[in-house]
């Protein structure tokens, strides 16, 4: 049976200004053939979107504002087949909105006000779990007490918890969490938290016993960019390679990957190699896309770049 994941995170509305340049203190500038697009974001969301996407029977919990951005976003969850019934509607609070401002040379400023995100609480998470998933994704974008109570959730109904530990929060409490399936992170996250960088195999094992010293996980995996993936079980370690593609915008290729990673580690039964090596296609295909939810592969357009690329 397909498998149903539940992924517990963020979700915003992004407003992306494209502009010649960025203004400079005290300018009005007049952005002339310029625009602004609203575009669903949020690690929580990105990841359900990229699981449905690939088939999964994605379930996402999530907090939005009783405004038009919550509703949009609503609307397009269900769209896509994510399951929406654990999410909350917040009358206080606005839906999260990220301001992107990019100019004529790709150069990007970025202003957060996280909204509604910030009251999922502990309390909020109950009826998520009761949809009956196989399996949880988390990130770090929520309060450290809601992420701490969804992993806990998830060790009561002795469920596997695939944790991406983005953004990087040094003052989190990682010890206060129960035992991970996986526990993922990327070369700057790793360099955050063991003051490694991961550059090749022996920095990457280094790196990958000090995370073992910090978390209780099954795996541990360090996303290296177009390098692939090292992972490591506690005794043995493996680099799954990825694709050499034309990157077009990197926005949401965490999100593939750990979409991508969880549902084949589901679909296999434990396989983490195969994992990292969906995740791997998963990203690469996001890359040479622009945006996140249009930018997420189908399991059939996986399928099919496999079938014409291989795997290193």
């Amino acid at each position: 049976m397909t498998p149903k994941i539940l992924t517990v995170g963020a979700a915003y509305m992004d407003m992306l200004m494209r502009l010649p340049r960025h203004p400079v203190r005290g300018e009005a500038l007049l952005a002339e053939g310029g625009g602004t697009t609203l575009l669903p974001d949020g690690r929580g969301a990105n990841c359900a979107a990229a699981l449905a996407k690939l088939g999964a029977r994605a379930v996402l919990c999530c907090r939005l504002g009783e405004d038009i951005h919550g509703q949009r976003l609503h609307a397009t969850y269900q769209q896509m087949g994510i399951d929406t019934t654990p999410i909350i509607a917040d009358g206080r609070t606005p839906t999260g909105l990220s301001v992107v401002m990019v100019d004529d040379t790709g150069d990007t400023r970025t202003v957060i006000y996280p909204g509604a995100n910030l009251n999922l609480t502990p309390d909020n998470l109950r009826a998520a779990f009761d949809t009956a998933p196989d399996a949880v994704c988390l990130q770090m974008d929520l309060p450290e007490e809601t992420v701490l109570a969804a992993a806990h959730l998830a060790e009561e109904r002795h469920l596997p918890i695939f944790l991406d530990a983005t953004p990087a929060r040094v003052e989190f409490p990682l010890s206060e969490l129960p035992e991970l399936e996986v526990f993922c992170l990327n070369e700057q996250e790793t360099q955050v938290y063991t003051g490694i960088r991961p550059s090749g195999s022996d920095s990457c094992l280094k790196a990958a016993l000090e995370l073992a010293k910090l978390v209780k996980a099954r795996f541990y995996v360090i996303k290296l960019s177009d390098r692939g993936a090292f992972l490591f079980d506690g005794r043995h370690f493996n680099v799954v390679g990825s694709y050499t593609v034309k990157v077009m915008d990197t926005a949401g290729v965490g999100d593939a990957f750990l979409a991508g990673m969880t549902l084949e580690y589901m679909r296999t039964r434990g396989d983490m190699t195969a994992a990292c090596k969906y995740g791997n296609t998963a990203g690469a295909i996001t890359v040479m896309r622009p945006g996140t939810f249009t930018a997420f592969p189908t399991g059939e357009e996986i399928a099919a770049f496999i079938a014409r690329n291989g795997v290193r």
